[in-house]
Parts: C-alpha cells; structure tokens; sequence
C-alpha cells in the first residue's frame, strides 16, 4: 500500500469520527436543553400547586373563637386567587391531557365551593340563618378536602417527572461528556498522525500536485479547528477553522508561538506542566480558553497530544467553538441523582 493511499484512509476515517463527535455533542446539548425546560415547567408547577394548597387552607370556613361566636367567611379575593392560580397551572400544562382531566374536575369543586362560600356570606348578614352558616362549614371541610387532595396528586405526578428529569439530565451529561472524550481522542489521533503525515514525511514529497492538494483541501475543511506546532509552541500549520475561530486570516497564525492564544482555564492552572509531561500518542481533553485576534475571549472543548516523528516532536491541538456551558440547574439536578 502506497503512502499516499494510507493517508487517505486516515483522512477518511477521520471525517466522520469528527462529524460524529459533533453530532453526539449536539444531540446532547439538545436534550439537555430540552430537559431544563421541562424542569423549569415543573419547578413552576410545583411552586403554583403549594400556592394554591396555601390559598386553600386560607379560604376555608373556620368557626369563631368565641363561644357561640359566628362562622368566619373568608375574603372572597382570597378565593378568586385561588382560581388564577389553577388557571396558571392550566396554562402550564396544556398539552398534558391526563392534568387538564385533574383540573376541570377541580373546576368543579372550586366552582361549587366558590357558590358556597357565597350562601355563607350572604347568609351570615341575616341572623336568623345562621344555623345554615355553621351547617356550610362541613360541606366546606368535605369539598375542600376533595380540592387538596386533588391539587396533591398533580404535585406527586410533577415531583417524579421532576425526579426523572434530573435523570435524564445527568445521563445526558454523561453522554456529551463520553462522547468528548472518546470520540475526540480518536479524532485527534487521526488528524494528527494524518497532519504530521502530510507535512513532514519524507515521501510525501514524492506526491504530485494534485494529490497534495487534494489531501491539504481535506484537512483545511474540517470542520474543527486543527493547529500543529514544535514541541516549544511555534506553529508549523493552522487549518481555515482555527484561522477562522481565532480571527486571523490564512496563514497568518504560521510561525506564531502557540502561548499567545491558547491558555488553560481556571479549572486547570497547571495545564502547561501537564502537556509538557503528556508521553507521545496520550491525550489531554478539557476547556481551554482562546484568545482572539480582536482581543476577545472564548472557552471551547480541546483535546490536545504529543507526536514523536522520526525523532522529532510536535504537538496537535483540536478546537471544538461548539460546545455549549451546561446549565447550573442541570448540574445540581445531576450531582443529586449521582
């Protein structure tokens, strides 16, 4: 097998590695994404259901605490609210039928305790009913009994979505994070052995014009950003993507010292001691932080490693502008569920 042959294989397993890479990552960052809204909906659900338990207890017909004392109506806003907040929980899940079911049920209770409350309070102007204002308060027990108890089990169905939700969440994590570190180490061997190859192997200079274009257009096209240097920093090559991720035109990153954009993070300050020490064809994955041309900043996932060729060194590293910041609440949700 020639070597020009063995270099396209690499290429061509490279591009769907990193094309697949991208597109875990993407499926999970969309699920998680989907994941935070639906516990966001849930957290607001939950938060409206003890409102209105609150509200409830709230309105109920409470005997006076004299003796003899005449029933207590409540304030007839205090039950109106009580109606706004289960016409926000309607709002909420209105694509839901088995809640929506649970809710026009408790229309009717609320309706029928709303008409209740009102006898007790036009009934309590007139003295002589007030044996029919003591005799609501039973009814009303009953019914508002009926209401919590109802209002309760849509904050049970909310709480275990919300408890699988923060599983579904941690799983989703788990896979980004999987898909980062396996995928990207196979790619960037990949790419790298193949970029290392393709500039710096002394039969490639037997290749003609044409196959040397078409492998460098291969590798300018990726599309992640890939950028080889000396094992002190100096940059030997840069692909469109990185020149593009970083903001500088074509070729203008060549002979550059790779410490003038890339630095660690503050999750990892010892970052240049660890690559120093990296052994040849191990890799190091994580956030680093990029320093644009126009003097801005970014984080993106990286994977970077070490290349021993005839006796020399260089150093890849891979740039992913796509990764995405997981939300906190998705964090803490997964930490729980861990």
């Amino acid at each position: 097998m020639t070597q020009s042959r063995k270099i396209a294989i690499v290429y061509v397993l490279a591009v769907p590695a990193v094309l697949l890479v991208i597109l875990f990552e993407r499926v999970a960052v969309l699920r998680v994404g989907s994941v935070e809204t639906e516990m966001a909906k849930a957290g607001e659900v939950l938060r409206i259901c003890d409102r209105a338990a609150s509200l409830l207890r709230e309105s109920e017909l409470r005997p006076a605490s004299a003796p003899g004392g005449a029933v207590i109506v409540p304030d007839q806003a205090v039950v109106s609210q009580l109606g706004d907040a289960l016409q926000q929980v309607r709002e909420l899940t209105r694509d839901e039928p088995g809640v929506q079911s649970q809710l026009r049920t408790l229309d009717l209770l609320v309706a029928e305790r709303s008409s209740l409350l009102k006898s007790a309070m036009e009934s309590r102007k007139n003295p002589a009913s007030a044996n029919s204002v003591a005799g609501a308060e039973s009814r009303d027990q009953k019914l508002s009994g009926d209401i919590a108890n109802l209002i309760a089990e849509i904050r049970k169905e909310y709480e275990m979505g919300l408890e699988h939700q923060g599983q579904t969440a941690a799983q989703s994590v788990r896979s980004a994070g999987a898909a980062i570190l396996y995928g990207g180490f196979l790619t960037l061997w990949l790419v790298g052995v193949a970029a290392v190859l393709l500039f710096h192997d002394e039969r490639a200079r037997a290749w003609t014009g044409v196959e040397r274009r078409v492998h460098t257009r291969i590798l300018q096209e990726l599309p992640v950003g890939v950028c080889l240097t000396t094992s002190s920093g100096v940059i030997l090559y840069s692909n469109q993507a990185e020149d593009a991720l970083l903001g500088y035109e074509a070729g203008e990153l060549i002979g550059r010292n790779v410490g003038g954009f890339v630095s660690p993070t503050d999750a990892d300050p010892a970052f240049d001691d660890v690559i120093d020490r990296l052994p040849p064809n191990q890799t190091w994955s994580g956030e680093l932080g990029l320093h644009k041309k126009d003097k801005s900043y970014l984080e993106a996932a990286s994977w970077v490693t070490n290349l021993e060729v005839a006796g020399k060194f260089y150093r890849v590293y891979i740039h992913n502008s796509e990764s995405r910041p997981v939300h906190p609440a998705i964090l803490e949700a997964a930490s729980r569920v861990n």
